[in-house]
């Protein structure tokens, strides 16, 4: 008899597969509330209130309304978008020029209420993430080409962290982001700081992603997170993120970048390392640490010449 695992639950949830997630909760009797919960918001429509603040609120429903029309209804997503500014420039009594003057609004408006707001594209879905408190620390990080000190924002006491955190309930969703400005945001609660999740898939992964955006003006998304998420393996100590990143990848949705940069990692792995376009066969890959990190740094040195012969075109 099948058993639960959560971890296959996210996995539908990474590959922007909600219908498939509920579908697989209601095969479980321990998961019968978690069901409900999914069924009450994204089929009947009863919205969630988040925050007492009203303001807030009001903002963060309208984005719920977006979240069910794309990841429960069906709407294509490029309408869903369409459809969310127009709401938001109603709310707002504003013209809509451009989106990012919607957005812009939408930032002014939560930090008028002493919240802090980023918004903006989380994987090709729109999103904000809100928050409340914030505290600077500093970290020394090691990369293949050197070590830099960078500055960290820790956040804390999120109202809304985007799409991901949303469909999940919480129980996934972005951890952090580099900023433009090379220095890195993290969501406090996401880790342990000790742990290899924090130094390794964190740290690493987001200081790669200063030094690219730094380095390359033309780089694209894919090419970002393929990047760092090739940093990862290059330092991880076990198969364990090449297994994570098997269930994360999907070709089916080019602007789901993490999907799809697992995806060429496996894809580009697999024909060094087996002659083979795509291997997910678990078992072939158990014993390979060393010849996983040893790719992993090749793959990234052949992008960065390709990055570099790209910049000079």
């Amino acid at each position: 008899m099948e058993k639960y695992d959560e971890y296959k639950f996210k996995t539908y949830l990474w590959r922007v597969d909600l219908h498939g997630a509920v579908d697989y909760l209601s095969k479980f009797e321990e998961t019968n509330k978690l069901y409900d919960k999914y069924i009450d918001l994204f089929e009947k429509g009863n919205l969630l209130t988040r925050t007492d603040n009203p303001v807030i609120d009001k903002i963060d429903k309208i984005y719920q309304v977006y979240y069910r029309k794309v990841f429960w209804q069906g709407v294509d997503n490029n309408q869903a978008k369409k459809e969310l500014y127009i709401d938001l420039g109603k709310h707002f009594n504003m013209p809509i020029k451009n989106e990012e003057d919607i957005e812009d609004e939408v930032v002014k408006v939560v930090e008028k209420e002493n919240y802090n707001c980023l918004c903006g594209d989380t994987q090709g879905f729109l999103g904000p993430y809100i928050w409340e408190s914030s505290t600077e620390e500093k970290y020394r990080v090691e990369l293949p080409n050197g070590v830099e000190d960078y500055k960290l924002v820790m956040m804390d006491n999120f109202i809304s962290r985007s799409w991901l955190d949303f469909i999940s309930f919480g129980k996934t969703g972005a951890g952090g982001w580099a900023r433009k400005d090379g220095i890195l945001s993290c969501v406090r609660k996401c880790y342990d700081t000790k742990t290899n999740g924090f130094i390794i898939s964190f740290l690493k992964h987001e200081a790669q992603h200063t030094q690219d955006i730094k380095k390359y003006a033309n780089i694209t998304p894919t090419e970002l997170e393929y990047r760092a998420k090739l940093i990862e393996l290059i330092y991880w100590p076990d198969v364990t993120k090449i297994k994570y990143f098997f269930n994360e990848a999907s070709n089916k949705n080019s602007e789901n970048t993490h999907s799809m940069a697992s995806y060429l990692i496996i894809e580009n792995i697999s024909k060094e390392l087996f002659n083979s376009d795509y291997l997910i066969e678990e078992p072939d890959w158990n014993d390979k640490v060393d010849e996983i990190q040893s790719i992993a740094l090749v793959l990234l040195k052949r992008s960065n010449e390709e990055l570099e012969s790209k910049n000079k075109k």
